[in-house]
């Protein structure tokens, strides 16, 4: 008698978290009035280098919300679309940051850091260039293309922008989840946690009846044969 047995196992899924690994990175690209500049590299451990203004700087690490005095430098408006979700556990890799800076002067250069977090804990995964902002305009609003690369467990993260003076390097505005609902509750994850469930199939077949039923038969044909000889 043939019989196949088939074994199947699947690769678990792996267990969330609610930090960021200690080593992570992302890549990012920023656009202005359709200008993008080329793609940068932030990382735990690398530095990321800025105008000739602003210092060298590694990732900052955020754990309480900074607070404004001035207000004449504020965040109009934010928004944010996820994508690239390649194991559809409804995760996302990829997250589209357009944020909008409006001023009370006439002009302002300023620069941006932007961080993800969760449970009040921010990492900074991009500090912009500097930009600048005219009035209240809403043509010079700053997109931020990221990849997050590695180190970033699958959770629902909330984004933080912390706006910057470009020449005195001071704080001039902070916006966030309580300020707008659209930074709030993103399922993110990096590339390395972001990989399609496959399976592994394995087919082991067995004989032995089948043969065993066939000797059967062919014992009394040899025997019948030397009979006759």
């Amino acid at each position: 008698m043939k019989r196949a047995l088939i074994l199947l196992s699947l690769i678990p899924t792996l267990a969330m978290a609610t930090t960021t690994d200690k080593n992570w990175q992302a890549t990012s690209v920023q656009t202005q009035a359709g200008q993008a500049q080329s793609a940068v590299l932030k990382s735990s451990r690398i530095g990321q280098s800025q105008g000739s203004m602003i210092q060298q700087q590694g990732a900052k690490k955020l754990s309480a919300r900074g607070a404004v005095q001035q207000h004449d430098v504020w965040v109009y408006d934010a928004f944010v679309s996820l994508y690239r979700d390649h194991d559809y556990d409804g995760y996302y890799s990829g997250i589209t940051l357009e944020f909008d800076v409006d001023t009370s002067a006439y002009h302002s250069d300023v620069y941006a850091r932007i961080y993800l977090g969760v449970d009040d804990e921010f990492y900074e995964y991009y500090t912009t260039s500097i930009f600048s902002i005219d009035g209240e305009s809403s043509d010079d609003s700053l997109i931020v293309e990221t990849e997050l690369v590695q180190g970033f467990y699958p959770d629902d993260y909330e984004v933080l922008i912390e706006i910057y003076d470009a020449y005195s390097n001071a704080l001039v505005a902070v916006y966030d989840g309580y300020d707008d609902a659209d930074l709030v509750y993103l399922p993110l994850e990096s590339k390395d946690y972001d990989r399609p469930q496959t399976s592994q199939v394995t087919v082991t077949t067995e004989y032995g009846g089948s043969m065993a039923w066939l000797l059967g038969l062919l014992l009394p044909v040899m025997w019948l044969k030397r009979r006759k000889g």
